[in-house]
């Protein structure tokens, strides 16, 4: 076997034509990105876009690119912080203490999101990716 570094020489195979836009998927990415910053940073007037956002969000989880789904963790992630605060009456996140079990539980709609969405689909990424 002999190793070229030669552009010409490279067997293209399966991947012969085949064009990724990446600034595309950066503009995706940013644009995922931006809707958890939009949360965690604003979670009172985020809150009313955030059942639509999580729709839209479930649209990319199959997103054949890393990236996406990476900002996806992190966002939906924001979306949990985001709830935590919204049930906060100064809109901050609570006191803690550590140690088990937690002093401070979550916001059931923020333990909800946790175990039904954020959680499963992290454990789905660690297998899958």
């Amino acid at each position: 076997v002999e190793f070229s570094l030669d552009s010409d020489s490279e067997d293209e195979g399966e991947f012969a034509g085949m064009v990724v836009a990446t600034p595309f998927l950066d503009e995706k990415s940013a644009a995922v990105h931006a809707l958890g910053v939009f949360a965690l940073h604003c979670p009172r007037g985020f809150f009313s876009h955030m059942e639509s956002s999580m729709e839209t969000l479930e649209k990319l989880w199959d997103y054949f690119h890393e990236n996406i789904r990476e900002q996806l963790l992190i966002t939906y992630h924001h979306f949990v912080m985001s709830l935590v605060k919204y049930g906060q009456p100064d809109g901050k996140f609570p006191k803690y203490s550590k140690g088990f079990p937690a002093q401070t539980p979550l916001p059931s709609d923020a333990e909800t999101l946790l175990t039904t969405t954020v959680m499963p689909k992290f454990f789905d990424t660690l297998q899958t990716d």
